[in-house]
């Protein structure tokens, strides 16, 4: 397979417009010049993945107490989502796989509460999120492939202009 020349500069939301380029790029332009609207995003489209992740520092969530709990935040694929407060000891490693996260989750919550209202919220999410297993990591392999193209044509971008940079340098030595 021949190396990428090419990469998504930056794309409308609303109508699906890919701009494509083999340069770097500082701007992209407001309007969008297929359906002229105003939603531009930089960068290419993000295909939806299970995630999970928590609070870097506990924090205050209960009003009436000083104590600090982390919330851990679960959204499938799909876009179902759910936050849960939990104490910082219970809280499980938010960098492992998301469906993990949130088994762990509803088990230290059906452990440690008798009745909690978010049980049923987060069993839910759970269930969405090994539905669309496969649709996640499949996703999760294009965001990567599309990050990786970005930066091979920005590293060759550079190591052309450093190799330029250099023969001029070359130039000018001999002369001097």
């Amino acid at each position: 397979m021949a190396m990428p020349r090419t990469y998504i500069d930056w794309y409308c939301p609303d109508c699906g417009l890919k701009h494509t380029t083999n340069k770097r790029s500082f701007s992209y332009p407001c309007n969008c010049p297929k359906c002229g609207k105003n939603r531009i995003t930089f960068g290419f489209p993000l295909l939806p993945v299970n995630k999970a992740w928590c609070d870097k520092t506990p924090q205050q969530y209960n009003l009436l107490s000083n104590q600090k709990d982390i919330q851990v935040y679960l959204q499938a694929a799909t876009g179902e989502r759910v936050g849960y407060v939990m104490d910082p000891d219970w809280v499980p490693d938010c960098n492992i796989a998301a469906y993990i996260v949130a088994e762990e989750v509803i088990k230290i919550c059906e452990t440690k509460f008798l009745f909690s209202t978010q049980l049923d919220q987060l069993k839910k999410v759970l269930a969405a999120m090994n539905k669309c297993k496969m649709l996640s990591y499949e996703n999760e392999r294009i965001n990567r492939l599309n990050e990786l193209r970005r930066s091979i044509i920005l590293d060759r971008i550079e190591y052309n202009e450093l190799k330029e940079e250099e023969a001029r340098w070359k130039r000018q030595k001999v002369r001097i």
